[in-house]
């Protein structure tokens, strides 16, 4: 900083007078002195020099800003609720020995050091697989940012999930990866998650998350000549749910016969021998916290030595409950009486 010096200097002057009446005297021209005296000098003030500023030295993280602005993108109704989990895991990385200077703060934006985006669903992240929950762009420790650094975490999930998921995008955002496990165990590249309550499969319209099932028929150990009748049955236990209105398949959904086993939603086993019987099983996913299934993944039907006529039946029996029903007063009118109803040909 320049200082600025004034230096005040006083002149005196004095002169003498004395008392009476002054008598004209002859005034000298000029007076010469033999001694000259050394009139005074003033010694110069040094000028004030001005210090050298020093040059800011950037934060020591990858967007060298101090704060951070991390804006959120997120549903009116939730955007409490989710910038309170963003501040707890930014909380947790500026807690942590990590050779950074972080620093977090929530912006509105429209600038920012990093976007979080609260979404339905992550449509792709690069190289990942599978359901992916979370996604971010992975800043390699060293680098500098020019641009928004962005963060995507799903929506649904608990509060301890959807932080865990937080800690470990922001993790990526700081350099760390999925190798970072032993001083960071939730970078771990899969993850348990628990979501909030959600609908079970029999409390939705369909207890499907498709609108198309494909069927394939395992003919077993059926003899060739039985086989195109046994498929045929099969096929009117279809064309019964696409077709009646009492069945309680949804509207929207289609079923079809396939070729391909792996690629089937339901099996339908068939199968001459081993006993005078049908079963049905099925099975999903539980994403919340009650036992309940949320959604149906799969389906398979047995079907043994009921007699080919029959066979329509009990396959029509079974997809009632892969449809939606509960128990056996929910299927449709031909199958809500095991008892009484009329396994022939019923269609």
């Amino acid at each position: 900083m320049k200082k600025a010096v004034i230096i005040a200097i006083v002149l005196v002057i004095s002169g003498c007078a004395s008392g009476g009446t002054a008598s004209p005297t002859e005034q000298p021209t000029s007076t010469v002195s033999d001694s000259p005296t050394d009139s005074p000098t003033q010694s110069p003030s040094p000028s004030p020099t001005a210090s050298p500023t020093p040059t800011p030295v950037p934060p020591n993280n990858a967007w060298q800003a101090n704060p951070i602005r991390v804006e959120i993108l997120a549903p009116e109704d939730s955007r409490a609720d989710h910038e309170g989990m963003v501040r707890e895991a930014v909380r947790y990385w500026e807690n942590q020995s990590t050779g950074r200077e972080l620093n977090y703060t929530i912006v509105d934006g429209p600038y920012s050091d990093i976007t979080v985006r609260f979404v339905d669903d992550i449509g792709y992240c690069e190289n990942e697989d599978g359901h992916t929950v979370g996604c971010a762009d992975y800043i390699r420790p060293g680098t500098t940012v020019n641009g928004v650094t962005y963060v995507e975490v799903e929506r649904g999930f608990t509060r301890k999930t959807t932080v865990k998921i937080l800690k470990h995008e922001f993790g990526h955002t700081l350099g760390y990866d999925h190798s970072d496990t032993d001083q960071f165990d939730f970078m771990e590249a899969e993850t348990s998650t628990t979501y909030v309550s959600q609908p079970d499969a029999l409390d939705r319209p369909s207890p499907w998350l498709v609108n198309e099932l494909f069927i394939y028929v395992d003919e077993g150990d059926l003899s060739p000549h039985n086989r195109e009748d046994y498929r045929e049955e099969v096929q009117h236990a279809i064309d019964y749910y696409e077709t009646d209105k009492d069945s309680n398949l949804q509207p929207n959904t289609s079923l079809t016969l396939t070729d391909n086993e792996s690629a089937a939603h339901v099996i339908v086993r068939l199968d001459e021998g081993g006993g005078f019987n049908s079963s049905g099983r099925r099975w999903g996913v539980d994403t919340d916290t009650d036992p309940a299934l949320e959604y149906y993944t799969s389906g398979e039907i047995t079907v043994k030595d009921v007699g080919e006529d029959h066979v329509a039946w009990h396959v029509g029996y079974w997809f009632g409950y892969l449809f939606g029903a509960e128990t056996v007063d929910d299927l449709p009118p031909p199958f809500d009486d095991p008892e009484d109803d009329d396994r022939d040909h019923w269609w």
